[in-house]
């Protein structure tokens, strides 16, 4: 094999690791959402604050994806946000967007609890887990 064969062999070769190495990588990713998605899923009890009735709002996975809601209403999907392993958006169907974060308990590691956040409205409620699972 003469040197341009030997060259072009070897570029071939590199390009073929660095691809399997990226997919390798998005794969763990991807696997790594499923793992956070499995952890966040169940039911969240929240206080209504214009009515002040408990509300249970219920994460789940369909399809590989999270989906979230209050009891009786449509799911919303629950987008990752991106670099931030605990942190999503999600918006209603009326356009209205806001903000999720799933809090981890110090100790056992545990998700206990998820702040939403509506930044158009300022406003901020917290959501304690009750119930791992969801649907």
């Amino acid at each position: 094999m003469n040197n341009k064969y030997k060259f072009l062999f070897s570029l071939f070769l590199s390009i073929i690791l660095t691809v399997s190495v990226a997919a390798a990588v998005i794969a763990q990713e991807k696997v790594d959402m499923q793992k956070i998605y499995k952890e966040i899923a169940g039911d969240y009890e929240m206080e209504d604050p214009g009515s002040g009735e408990v509300q249970i709002i219920t994460f789940f996975i369909e399809d590989g994806e999270l989906y979230g809601g209050p009891e009786g209403e449509t799911p919303e999907v629950i987008e990752p946000v991106e670099g931030e392993t605990l942190k999503f958006t999600a918006s209603t169907p009326d356009g209205q967007e806001f903000e999720l974060t799933f809090n981890r308990d110090e100790d056992t590691k545990k998700i206990i609890s998820c702040t939403l956040s509506v930044p158009a409205m300022g406003m901020e409620l917290e959501m304690k887990k009750i119930k791992d699972g969801g649907k």
